[in-house]
């Protein structure tokens, strides 16, 4: 993710072992954490999913905003 730990690729077999509501917090959390515009665009697109619970449309955002990567936020706010 945001420092190289994980790939795509490991986030999603990781999800196939974990397909419980936290798997899929984790999932997104790990997805939304990684520095690349897909994944961010990834990210911002799947938060406000109704078919999701709560707990799962937070996490996207959570892994978007995070301290190693303060600028990102910004980045993405009308100016």
């Amino acid at each position: 993710m945001e420092r190289g730990v994980a790939t795509h690729e490991e986030v999603d077999a990781e999800l196939e072992l974990d397909k419980t509501a936290s798997g899929l917090r984790s999932a997104a959390f790990a997805r939304a954490a990684f520095p690349d515009p897909a994944a961010t665009a990834e990210a911002l697109r799947s938060a406000p999913d109704d078919g999701l619970c709560n707990h799962i449309q937070l996490a996207p955002i959570q892994g978007f905003n995070r301290p190693p990567q303060p600028d990102m936020p910004s980045r993405y706010t009308a100016k």
